[in-house]
């Protein structure tokens, strides 16, 4: 239920921390080029398999993909989400469209993938520059980098992954302003009263430093009321965007922030 489809990632997961750190010592301490270079084609081979989960996904809604560019790709989520029914994701099963709900959780896990894949990319290349920043220099292996960051390889594949990227934020915004949304949310939040039910939201604090909790929606106007620390669970039943664009969540304990404030956006919930 993250408010931005930019941010979402498996930063939630322990066993995903514990991994990218490891990743992070093997890659400041080995050879970082070569972890590159295997991780390049990690990621190709993900998004030849994100490609044909989609290929799937299309062949049961008998949806009309179409990419935002005009020269193209397949690789892109434009359209993909038009057939599926607005109802959350774990009453696909109770539906019409159960046969789909498969082939979906499939396709949402592999972008998640390709998604912490692209991140331990990213990763080895820092770590390669703060390594050479703190002894001295690049010397020959600059042209070594400069050559793999060059090649068609990699410059296929951060093609492929831009465009997905800028396709998946589309279809999200596409949706999300389609008319009739905001009222959608609005009933959807209220819960099943037939039922009992309400909508709650189940918050993980992932940033290393915590949580502030305040008594109130605006971040610098209410007053700190405690902390969260990181790995904590609570459940939420109200959340509202506050004046600086943040989302707020009201817990027992009082407010928390879903992001950071300024322009990094770190998750802290």
């Amino acid at each position: 239920c993250l408010s931005c489809p930019a941010v979402s990632t498996l930063t939630h997961s322990t066993t995903e921390d514990s991994l990218t750190l490891a990743f992070k010592c093997i890659a400041f301490r080995y050879d970082p080029l070569k972890l590159m270079q295997l991780m390049v084609k990690k990621l190709k081979a993900q998004a030849d398999e994100l490609e044909t989960r989609q290929s799937a996904i299309e062949k049961l809604l008998s949806s009309d993909t179409a990419s935002v560019d005009d020269d193209g790709g397949s690789l892109n989520a434009v359209m993909l989400l038009e057939n599926l029914p607005q109802i959350p994701l774990h009453q696909l099963e109770k539906s019409k469209f159960a046969p789909t709900a498969d082939a979906l959780a499939k396709y949402l896990r592999h972008i998640v993938t390709l998604q912490w894949t692209t991140s331990l990319l990213a990763a080895v290349i820092r770590a390669a520059c703060q390594r050479n920043e703190a002894g001295s220099g690049w010397g020959i292996t600059e042209r070594k980098w400069k050559k793999e960051l060059s090649s068609p390889e990699f410059r296929e594949l951060m093609t492929r992954l831009s465009r997905f990227q800028k396709s998946a934020i589309y279809e999200v915004c596409r949706i999300r302003t389609q008319p009739g949304f905001d009222d959608m949310e609005t009933a959807r939040h209220r819960g099943d009263k037939k039922e009992g039910r309400q909508l709650r939201y189940r918050l993980r604090i992932v940033c290393p430093e915590g949580a502030v909790v305040r008594d109130g929606i605006e971040i610098d106007a209410c007053a700190s009321v405690g902390s969260m620390e990181m790995g904590e669970i609570a459940d939420a039943f109200d959340r509202c965007v506050n004046s600086s664009g943040v989302l707020r969540y009201r817990t027992h304990r009082g407010w928390v922030s879903e992001q950071t404030r300024g322009h990094g956006r770190e998750p802290i919930a």
